[in-house]
């Protein structure tokens, strides 16, 4: 059997040494610095997967992996002094930009803001294969690549039928093999199967469910960096919240992009010891009524870190949302981490903690956290020992951003950077220790 028969994927390469090698063998329109700004550059680049850093496993979703990479010079050699980020997903197709398309957008608005602390775009695809594990489709192809997507390629044009109850017909699917065309969804009804996997559409009067329609998407970032929570000390920490929120500020002020998925895993800090923002997957072009209308109503982000109105349902996505998630991001890693370096807390103790942020139904969620951000001491009371010095910085900034456990009206990016801003000079002046060294904090 052919290696993308038993699932692996062809488009990544054996390369010794490594996890494998990325070939983008087409034009590759890159986004990088010169004199002049941000320029587009036709060239075909080779990657060497170094590390994989991130991995969603999921069975129904974007199945997100990340791996850092370096890239090949022409004579095969690993240039070592650059580190990439390069994130495969399966994107759905229900919106009119893809991170790539956002993300590159952002790196052209922000080429003039000094240190913008938003992630950087290199290049982005849908990959494409050549079909060789399917005969028919390989024909139909011309021997050419196609996009490799979940409905020619992996579910090869195969639906569920569902009975009066929404269960699967297992009589349908005994006289109804794989290859009968009467199992196939044509092309006038392929757009049709865009959409939940919890509805159907009838063909020739059977009743099929429309799955959910993805296409392997490949996004190469220039900007490497390590989780928030892998900081080596209090002041590395604040120094990154406080770089992340202004990578935030930049991103909707200047680029009018809004993030819309502040989350633990999307705040990364640099070799340099500064934060910055990744992901733009849940992000919206502010500037684009088509777009904001197809999300009107939609809940996005993660849940222990989505906001309080978002959970309920009681107001649009707006900036002040994602600052409420920032919030929460620091609340979940005084709470759930033991200290530095990414270590966690013992599970096996018994202790306060907010583990009830992740689980069960989004409006449940909401009405807890409405009630904690009114007891706020109840909240530090699960913070770890490590975090015990932060408490009355956490108590000004909660104070600053809520009312009556709500985040207020007129929040604004200033208001919460000075109060950043004024704890890091605090512990500077102080000269509390520090195990990372000088982190240029006044910038």
């Amino acid at each position: 059997m052919e290696d993308s028969q038993l699932g692996y994927d062809p488009s990544v390469l054996v390369y010794p040494f490594s996890i494998g090698r990325m070939d983008f063998k087409k034009d590759m329109h890159s986004v990088s610095e010169g004199q002049s700004g941000i320029t587009a550059e036709s060239k075909i680049e080779r990657f060497v997967l170094v590390k994989k850093i991130f991995h969603r496993a999921v069975i129904c979703g974007r199945a997100t992996v990340c791996w850092k990479a370096h890239r090949l010079d022409e004579d095969g050699k690993e240039l070592m002094d650059k580190a990439y980020i390069i994130k495969d997903s399966w994107r759905s197709t229900l919106r009119d930009y893809t991170e790539g398309d956002l993300l590159k957008k952002a790196t052209i608005a922000l080429k003039d803001t000094v240190n913008s602390r938003v992630t950087k775009y290199y290049y982005h695809e849908d990959v494409t294969i050549f079909p060789i594990s399917d005969p028919a489709v390989y024909q139909q192809s011309q021997g050419s690549k196609i996009v490799d997507d979940t409905f020619e390629c992996i579910r090869k044009k195969l639906f569920l039928s569902l009975d009066d109850n929404g269960r699967v017909d297992s009589e349908f699917h005994a006289n109804n093999p794989a290859g009968n065309p009467d199992c196939e969804i044509h092309e006038p009804l392929q757009s049709c199967s865009i959409g939940s996997t919890s509805s159907a559409v009838n063909v020739n009067n059977i009743p099929l469910k429309k799955p959910e329609y993805r296409i392997h998407t490949r996004l190469v970032t220039s900007t490497y960096g390590k989780p928030i929570y892998y900081f080596n000390d209090h002041l590395e920490l604040l120094v990154a919240f406080r770089d992340a929120i202004k990578g935030h500020r930049n991103l909707y002020q200047i680029a009018r992009i809004l993030h819309r998925d502040i989350s633990l895993y999307n705040i990364l800090i640099g070799d340099d010891g500064r934060g910055f923002i990744i992901d733009l997957d849940y992000a919206i072009d502010t500037g684009s009524c088509q777009e904001k209308n197809k999300v009107q109503g939609h809940r996005t982000g993660t849940l222990p870190f989505m906001a309080i109105d978002i959970l309920l349902q009681q107001s649009a996505h707006g900036f002040q949302h994602d600052l409420e998630s920032f919030f929460y991001v620091l609340c979940w890693i005084c709470c759930e981490f033991e200290g530095p370096c990414g270590t966690p807390r013992d599970k096996g103790c018994e202790r306060k903690n907010l583990i009830a942020w992740a689980t069960g139904l989004p409006e449940n969620i909401g009405f807890m956290k409405l009630g904690m951000m009114q007891q706020f001491d109840y909240v530090m009371d699960t913070f770890s020992p490590y975090f015990k010095s932060f408490h009355h910085f956490m108590r000004k900034l909660h104070k600053m951003m809520f009312t009556a456990g709500r985040i207020k009206h007129d929040i604004s990016y200033e208001k919460i950077l000075k109060v950043f801003q004024d704890e890091i000079k605090r512990r500077d002046d102080e000269n509390l220790p520090t195990n990372f060294g000088d982190l240029g904090i006044g910038t």
